[in-house]
């Protein structure tokens, strides 16, 4: 492709770009909807004119429009489209035109848009994410070493979910002796079969790959460096807290032991946030999460492959997954699509508590 050719290329994107932003712009200035049958939802996606809610082994699939439920795909069991229920590991699905590609712990699952089943492939230990890249997949997973160094790596697998070449690793969350309170997850994002990855214990960095796992070329900006304080250790280590398994030991082994227990260990937390929280990609666009906040809403980076700044957009502050949960690939409350910005929100009612939909359209700031 020429340098002509290219620019051309930026320049309709970019146009593309601001159109939809424009358009959705007239028609959603800021909406919510309680989404039904919902109570401890894990991940979002949305996909045309569908909304896709994980719950535990089932994926509810709503219209968009009017939120109204039109299927809930998946049951518990072991046979061909069932899952075992891991309260550690719930699914993790991505949407394409075709299929929902859905994940659990040990294996992965298709379906039509409509629920059927259609194959499913065994997974490895250790894997968490594995997405279909023309023959290959990207292959998010947990090594484990000795001496207790351990990783999340990417990793380009065969059709046969045979490993062909490592493209990053970084520290798992715990690391040798010591807890990393405040983990720097690994993420990454496939737009037009090339595979972004943020390296942020290097700085702003991504690389970009195709599809065999070649490097294209590195995206790398300025940043500023924000301090971690006192408040936000805090609040990691009562996050920290809150995973599943140490509930599970209160119960099993008591108060006393689960205390003694957090006392052996040893915490780190870092001098200064991560300059890249997340990546998502929207069509051609690739969003990046900053750790810069202006009271409740979040700074992105709107960049397009090339690594040309398309703008900045301050969007709002999503509700958190759990600790473990934000670790096991790209399962958020949020997403974007469409240039528009779609979270959950937990609302706390007379009666009960129900999780409401949350979008607006994903507006130019200077």
């Amino acid at each position: 492709m020429s340098e002509i050719q290219q620019k051309e290329g930026i320049m309709k994107q970019t146009l593309r770009f601001a159109f939809s932003l424009l358009f959705f712009a007239l028609l959603l200035p800021g909406s919510a909807g309680t989404l039904k049958g919902i109570y401890k939802p894990q991940m979002i996606r949305v996909f045309d004119d569908e909304l896709f809610v994980v719950e535990g082994h089932r994926i509810f699939v709503y219209d968009l429009a009017d939120l109204s439920l039109k299927t809930v795909i998946g049951k518990e069991g072991e046979g061909p489209g069932e899952f075992r229920l891991d309260p550690s590991r719930t699914l993790i699905i991505s949407v394409f035109p075709d299929f929902i590609h859905a994940e659990s712990r040990n294996k992965i699952v298709h379906f039509t848009r409509g629920g059927t089943f259609i194959k499913e492939i065994r997974k490895a230990p250790g894997i968490l994410q594995a997405l279909p890249i023309r023959e290959n997949f990207v292959v998010h997973k947990i090594l484990y070493g000795p001496g207790g160094k351990n990783y999340f790596t990417l990793n380009i697998y065969d059709g046969r979910m045979q490993e062909v070449k490592e493209l990053f690793r970084q520290r798992f969350f715990t690391y040798e002796d010591k807890v990393y309170v405040m983990p720097d997850g690994l993420h990454f994002c496939i737009i037009d079969d090339r595979i972004c990855v943020e390296e942020s214990p290097r700085g702003f960095v991504i690389e970009v790959f195709d599809h065999r796992g070649n490097r294209l070329r590195t995206i790398e900006k300025p940043y500023d460096r924000i301090a971690v304080n006192g408040d936000a250790r805090t609040r990691a280590f009562r996050e920290y807290l809150e995973i599943p398994a140490f509930k599970r030991m209160i119960r099993e082994r008591g108060q006393a032991f689960f205390d003694n227990f957090i006392k052996q260990q040893l915490y780190e937390y870092p001098d200064h946030f991560s300059p890249i929280q997340h990546i998502l990609a929207d069509d051609h666009i690739l969003y990046v999460r900053t750790p810069l906040r202006r009271g409740n809403r979040e700074s992105y980076q709107v960049l397009d492959l090339e690594g040309n700044v398309l703008q900045s957009v301050w969007l709002p502050v999503a509700k958190k997954v759990d600790f473990l949960v934000q670790m096991q690939g790209d399962k958020k409350y949020y997403t974007i699509h469409g240039g528009v910005y779609y979270h959950l929100e937990l609302v706390e009612t007379d009666e009960d508590e129900e999780w409401r939909l949350r979008r607006e359209a994903v507006e130019r700031t200077e």
